[in-house]
């Protein structure tokens, strides 16, 4: 019976190769490569009904972004970092975008607050040489310029009409008194408001917070 097994294998052409492993099908998705799907399956857009904290219960139409009014006064040095650290990389100081939304927040706060005036997301380059110059958002964008108070030429370095820039008032604030934005110093002391839209503070902006010549950190 031996003798007849051993035939059969050899006429039928079959070859074992010790230890040899099926041929991969060079089609067939590696891990990696199942990896890099499962991250893309799992990426999702930023919603703010989910994902902003619950604290961020404004909304201003038709702004997708959620906000948070702190009416607590402190200098800008303890506000800011408030909004940052609510939801890291999704919040930050308001970033003012269009005239519909400067005057939609003001019309929010005129109804429902007190306080005068607030910290906002605008900082200017610690290198400016007018007082115009060099403004930007939170997000790296240039600030909106449509919205400083005109009647007094703001931002001024606190002289009206002030052409001179001696890098004291470095950041924009909210002001419903004398309408929109002021250049300030940061100690203020102001509330603040907070935007949860999603993106990161802009490096640029946090190096102009960071060496702002009134920073006392």
């Amino acid at each position: 019976m031996a003798r007849w097994i051993a035939i059969a294998l050899v006429s039928s052409g079959c070859q074992f190769t010790h230890g040899a492993l099926p041929a991969m099908d060079a089609s067939a998705p590696s891990d990696g490569d199942r990896a890099g799907s499962d991250t893309k399956l799992d990426a999702r857009p930023f919603d703010p009904l989910t994902d902003c904290p619950g604290a961020y219960d404004v909304t201003l139409p038709p702004s997708p972004s959620r906000y948070r009014v702190i009416t607590t006064v402190a200098t800008f040095w303890v506000q800011d970092p408030i909004c940052n650290s609510d939801a890291p990389g999704l919040t930050h100081a308001i970033v003012l975008d269009s005239m519909t939304e400067v005057t939609d927040l003001e019309a929010h706060l005129d109804a429902t607050q007190v306080l005068e005036r607030y910290f906002i997301g605008g900082v200017q380059s610690p290198t400016a040489t007018t007082p115009v110059a060099d403004w930007i958002a939170f997000d790296g964008s240039p600030l909106l310029q449509t919205a400083w108070h005109t009647p007094e030429s703001e931002p001024d370095d606190l002289e009206p009409g002030n052409l001179v820039e001696n890098q004291q008032q470095q950041l924009a604030i909210f002001d419903r008194r004398l309408t929109h934005l002021h250049d300030a110093t940061g100690p203020g002391p102001y509330g603040i408001v907070c935007e949860c839209d999603g993106v990161p503070v802009h490096p640029k902006a946090t190096t102009y917070v960071d060496t702002d010549p009134n920073n006392p950190n």
